[in-house]
């Protein structure tokens, strides 16, 4: 992938060994600019069978999206008084 440098602070793989799956690999970076220097890559996986997903805990994503609610009916807010 061309992506020097990135440190990994745990990973596993989950399923059954042996199974009838491939079975994916759960990674968790050191850093969050780890993270995103592995997600600006993932286009370079198109011909491939493998991809990369973010996936967050449940409780972090619920965090994130009520933070991104809350952005927009900010913006939205201040659009409409500039508007």
């Amino acid at each position: 992938m061309g992506v020097d440098g990135v440190n990994v602070q745990t990973a596993h793989r989950l399923g059954v060994r042996g199974g009838p799956n491939l079975r994916p690999i759960i990674a968790t970076f050191v850093s969050t600019q780890d993270g995103e220097n592995i997600m600006k890559k993932t286009n370079t996986l198109k011909a491939t069978k493998h991809y990369i997903s973010r996936q967050m805990p449940q409780d972090k994503q619920e965090r994130m999206q009520f933070a991104m609610g809350e952005f927009i009916k900010k913006n939205t807010c201040i659009q409409a008084a500039l508007g």
